[in-house]
C-alpha cells in the first residue's frame, strides 16, 4: 500500500509541475504575441512615405495603388503588414513586375523608420511587333501589335506607328501569328546581333523598314528601297554589314534600284540577284 501511495503522489506532483511548466509557456507566449502586436502597431513604425523614381510611362498612381494592395490589412488580424518590419517586400515586388511588364528592373528599399523606396527602370521600346506586318487589327492575342525592347522581349501591347518609327518585326516561322505578351520573340543574343545590323546600315544611310523572321533560323531585313537583306543565326552583324557596304559598292552600284535581295548567310561569299 505504501508503494501506491508513494507512486500516486509522484504523479500528481510531476502534473502539477507539467501545468505549472504549460501554464508558464502560455503566459510567456501571450506576452510575447500581446508585445509583438503591440509593437506591431506602434505608429512610430507605420510606413508614411512611399517614394517611387524611374518612372515615365507607367503612373505612380497606379503603382502606389498596386503597393497598397499587398501593405494593406493584417496578418492573423492582429499585425499590420504596413509596418516597416513586416511589409511584404518580395511579394510586392514580384507583383509588380507581373502587373507591369515594362518594368524591367525594379528594387524596393526599406528606409528605417517609415519610408519605402522604389526605384524602376523601365524598358524602352526598340522595334513593334505586328501580327500581320501591315497594319493594327483588333487587339493583342488575335492580331495587333507590341513593343519589343532590346533584348527582344515583347512586353506591351501598342498602336501601329507608320514610318520608320520603330521597325517593324513580323514572325513567319508559324501559321498562327497572333501577338503574345511576357516573352522573347527570338533570344536576347541574336536579336541584339540583328539590332546592331540594324543599327549599322542605318547609321551608314541604308533604312530598313522591317525585318521578318523566318523558318530554319532565316532573317529577312527589307530596306525602304525595296530590296531584301538575308542574314541568319551565324551572321556575325560587323562582317555581315561590311560585306553588304561592299556589294553595294562595287558590285550593285547604279543598278541598286533594281536589285532583288543580297544574301549575307555565308561569311565573306555574298550572293545577290536583280528583279
Amino acid at each position: 500500500m505504501q508503494k501506491d501511495f508513494l507512486a500516486s503522489s509522484k504523479k500528481i506532483r510531476r502534473k502539477r509541475l507539467a501545468r505549472k511548466v504549460l501554464f508558464f509557456f502560455a503566459l510567456f507566449f501571450f506576452f510575447v504575441f500581446a508585445s509583438a502586436a503591440f509593437f506591431s502597431c506602434y505608429s512610430y513604425f507605420t510606413i508614411k512615405k512611399i517614394s517611387i523614381e524611374g518612372n515615365s510611362s507607367i503612373s505612380a498612381d497606379k503603382i502606389l495603388d498596386k503597393v497598397s494592395e499587398y501593405s494593406s490589412g493584417k496578418y492573423f488580424m492582429f499585425f499590420p503588414k504596413n509596418n516597416i518590419f513586416l511589409l511584404p517586400a518580395q511579394k510586392i515586388t514580384d507583383n509588380l513586375y507581373l502587373a507591369f511588364p515594362r518594368i524591367e528592373v525594379l528594387s524596393l528599399k526599406k528606409n528605417f523608420p517609415d519610408a519605402v523606396f522604389i526605384k524602376i527602370k523601365e524598358r524602352t521600346p526598340e522595334a513593334l511587333l505586328c501580327a500581320d506586318g501591315e497594319g493594327p487589327s483588333s487587339a493583342v492575342g488575335g492580331g495587333g501589335c507590341a513593343f519589343v525592347d532590346g533584348k527582344g522581349f515583347v512586353f506591351e501591347k501598342a498602336p501601329y506607328f507608320s514610318g520608320d518609327i520603330f521597325l517593324k518585326v513580323l514572325d513567319e516561322r508559324k501559321e498562327n501569328r497572333q501577338v503574345e505578351l511576357r516573352k522573347n520573340i527570338i533570344s536576347e543574343d541574336e536579336f541584339k546581333k540583328l539590332i546592331e545590323f540594324k543599327n549599322l546600315a542605318r547609321k551608314n544611310d541604308i533604312k530598313i523598314s522591317s525585318l521578318i523572321l523566318k523558318k530554319d533560323n532565316l532573317y529577312e531585313f527589307r530596306a525602304e528601297e525595296g530590296w531584301r537583306i538575308l542574314l541568319n543565326e551565324r551572321s556575325a552583324p560587323a562582317l555581315s554589314f561590311e560585306n553588304l557596304k561592299i556589294a553595294l559598292d562595287s558590285e550593285v552600284k547604279e543598278e541598286r534600284k533594281n536589285l532583288d535581295y543580297i544574301d549575307l548567310r555565308f561569311g565573306n561569299k555574298v550572293f545577290y540577284k536583280f528583279k
